[in-house]
């Protein structure tokens, strides 16, 4: 990779972190939090974590059946 192209990057990256960083501290000193959700919107949140979980364990054990399927394909004594 040319040495500009890592200069470039190194300094977005740099301007990034100082903007951000500099944006939690004004807002540190302003008084300024983060919004508490509402217990609705709370509610809606953990619902929807339920059914991502519920989601991934799904496809986990879709995942575990095609890969015993696939094992029981192969003949004995080739890869």
């Amino acid at each position: 990779m040319p040495k500009e192209v890592v200069v470039l990057f190194g300094l977005i990256i740099s301007a990034g972190t100082f903007i951000s960083l500099t944006y939690m501290v004004l807002g540190f000193f302003k008084g300024r939090h983060a919004p508490v959700p509402d217990s609705g919107l709370q509610q809606q949140l953990d619902d929807m974590r339920e059914r991502l979980e519920s989601a991934e364990e799904r496809l986990d054990f879709a995942e575990r059946l095609l890969a015993k399927q696939r094992d029981a394909e192969r003949l004995p004594g080739r890869p």
